[in-house]
């Protein structure tokens, strides 16, 4: 923006034709100070408060057309085209307060400029241009509405969608996760002994968690150093049961693999529909979260949500280095159950990154500490990164970077995270390389 008051000929302008305080016009809140078609031969200078002009077409709702602030000229147009009718109609958005100079005032010489337009003209062209970017700064703001608007709308589709899906796919999903738990219950009973019953706990409690390349590896193993032949190897070799447990249990493995492989597998299938059940009734819940607004908020320790989401994933967190750096935080009203949903997901995330890649070492670094007014917590892994085509679209709701395995990977998670850090005015931040990446969470304490 130019700063006219420093201007040699606006000064001028301003002592000379609106310093009479005879000509000042005091403007309330939704005052009208011209009229659309109204005769004007007034030039006006905003001294205070803020106005905005706006046109009607064919009986059309009123438009805005730009909007004018202390120091401005309001009236150019009727005052120097000769037409002195107004071609906009022009409100107080505050108490304001304006001067007036009428056309046919007297004329005082200046630098030799004879009329009215030579002296003004300077002046015009200066005020043209800071209304330019009055009115670039006003679309920006009616785009950011606009954007907003979009958004509330997406949300409340969202939520219809998410009401939907979870009448029904809960029912179905409550069946299915019972049922799978009575069999389990039940199923060990017909077993003829405990040597099939220790084959089956086997399966329903580790699952399928081989890769192809290490069941070849194991195949070749039970081949190799036990004679056996290609099809009973590959049987034993898909349980993934150590050859120290499974000499154990029986000694006839050639004639036994192919039971010991369906004992195995019928483990397994039930701990898949445990997990599928669970997996799905988390997506209805995620799914939910993106449409619901919580707005139950009270004041928190954030180290306190953190510590929480880290005890909901102890489980699946062994294996891995936790290095957790907690600094003293102020209070942050939030709601909790939001705040343990953002941690849940990005630590997971990043748990789920290191599994998949089979990174030596696994390690991932929480840390959480004050700059200033900002509360900034940051989730590190080393892992192998995110790949640079997923980067800008990572939190889009259908972008995922898994791949395998049981983890559904919908892109829920993130988008949710991007929500809510946003419904606290903060921001999320992700860098990332083949040597680890980081998600960073600023968040404002007078959020």
């Amino acid at each position: 923006m130019i700063e006219l008051s420093r201007n040699e000929d606006y000064k001028w302008i301003i002592d000379t034709y609106f310093s009479n305080n005879e000509r000042k016009i005091e403007l309330k809140k939704g005052d009208l100070l011209l009229e659309q078609g109204q005769d004007n031969s007034r030039l006006f200078y905003l001294k205070n408060g803020k106005l905005s002009g706006t046109i009607t077409e064919d009986g059309q709702e009123e438009r805005e057309i730009f909007r004018a602030f202390p120091g401005n000229f309001i009236g150019l147009h009727s005052f120097f085209s000769g037409s002195f009718i107004s071609i906009s109609n022009v409100r107080a958005m505050t108490d304001s307060e304006v001067v007036f100079m009428n056309h046919d005032d007297p004329l005082t010489p200046y630098k030799g400029r004879t009329t009215l337009e030579q002296q003004f003209m300077p002046v015009v062209v200066l005020g043209l241009i800071n209304r330019q970017q009055n009115e670039l700064n006003l679309f920006k703001e009616k785009e950011a509405t606009y954007k907003k608007l979009i958004e509330h709308e997406k949300q409340a589709s969202l939520g219809k969608m998410a009401a939907g899906i979870a009448h029904e796919l809960n029912n179905a999903v409550a069946v299915l996760f019972s049922s799978a738990n009575w069999l389990i219950e039940k199923i060990a009973v017909y077993w003829r002994d405990q040597k099939e019953a220790a084959i089956f706990e086997a399966g329903l409690l580790s699952g399928r968690q081989l890769s192809s390349r290490e069941k070849r590896e194991l195949q070749k193993m039970w081949q190799a150093k036990h004679n056996l032949s290609s099809l009973a190897a590959r049987s034993l070799a898909q349980t993934g049961m150590s050859e120290k447990v499974l000499l154990n249990l029986e000694k006839d493995l050639e004639g036994k693999a192919e039971w010991i492989n369906t004992l195995w597998e019928i483990g397994a299938s039930l701990n898949d529909m445990r997990t599928a059940s669970q997996h799905a009734t988390h997506v209805v819940k995620s799914v939910k979260l993106l449409g619901v607004q919580n707005t139950t908020r009270e004041n928190l320790n954030l180290n306190e949500s953190i510590e929480d989401a880290l005890a909901l994933l102890n489980q699946k967190l062994k294996g891995i280095h936790l290095d957790v750096k907690l600094n003293p935080l102020p209070a942050f009203i939030a709601n909790m159950g939001e705040m343990v949903q953002v941690w849940l997901n990005l630590i997971k995330n990043a748990m789920e990154a290191l599994q998949s890649a089979k990174t030596e070492n696994p390690e991932i670094i929480i840390k959480s500490t004050l700059k200033k007014d900002i509360i900034v917590v940051s989730v590190k892994d080393n892992g192998p990164g995110i790949p640079d085509e997923l980067q800008q679209a990572i939190f889009e709701p259908d972008v995922t970077t898994k791949v395998s395995g049981m983890s559904f990977g919908l892109g829920l998670g993130l988008t949710i995270v991007q929500r809510i850090i946003n419904s606290y005015n903060g921001r999320i931040k992700l860098s990332s390389s083949e040597r680890g990446t980081t998600f960073e969470i600023s968040l404002p304490v007078e959020n």
